[in-house]
């Protein structure tokens, strides 16, 4: 895919926000090696379909632990984590296992 048309492509874009959210916490060897695979990567919509469901979940995820941390300051409710309501971290297991684990390891 040419330069022009990764900018013009709003599916593509969407895709490198995903991809880039979910490689924040890896290593810049594992940002470069997904980086260098995007391409062929967004060739799999389930993985693309998997990105976006990630960023969902764990946007939602942050969204209802503020939402509770709040209600325990304010109100003294008991204050949980949303991990539990979202399961976020199943799908990071997921696209680790299908994205970074089979990154060449280096010699």
């Amino acid at each position: 895919m040419m330069k022009e048309e990764k900018m013009s492509n709003k599916d593509f874009q969407g895709f490198a926000h995903d991809l880039a959210f979910f490689a924040m916490d890896y290593t810049d060897e594992v940002r470069l090696y997904l980086i260098n695979s995007a391409e062929e990567t967004f060739k799999n919509q389930f993985i693309v379909k998997m990105l976006r469901e990630y960023f969902n979940r764990k946007h939602e995820e942050k969204a209802q632990q503020e939402k509770s941390m709040c209600e325990a300051i304010v109100y003294g409710h008991t204050y949980y984590r949303a991990e539990c309501l979202t399961h976020s971290a199943s799908y990071k297991d997921v696209l680790y296992d299908t994205l970074v684990r089979p990154m060449p390891k280096a010699e």
